[in-house]
């Protein structure tokens, strides 16, 4: 699945955890590439998997992320 977003938001993406969607799921941001002739950045997402959740950790405004595990992108 992919999302484009206005301006570069390239930082602010990858292993970025959104959710939950209407079933329940969540999803991780597992790239970015903005785009300056549009100001756009397009990201793609893949679902989180159940094991992956245990190790969602929040920043210091309380946005998920997806800890670095060592989990293919």
């Amino acid at each position: 699945m992919t999302l484009t977003y206005p301006g570069d938001v390239v930082a602010a993406a990858v292993g970025r955890v959104m959710g939950p969607d209407l079933a329940g799921g969540f999803v991780v941001a597992t790239g970015a590439e903005y785009d300056p002739a549009t100001d756009k950045t397009r990201v793609s997402f893949r679902p989180l998997l159940p094991a992956e959740r245990e190790h969602v950790v929040a920043d210091e405004h309380d946005v998920p992320w997806l800890g670095q595990i060592g989990v293919a992108w």
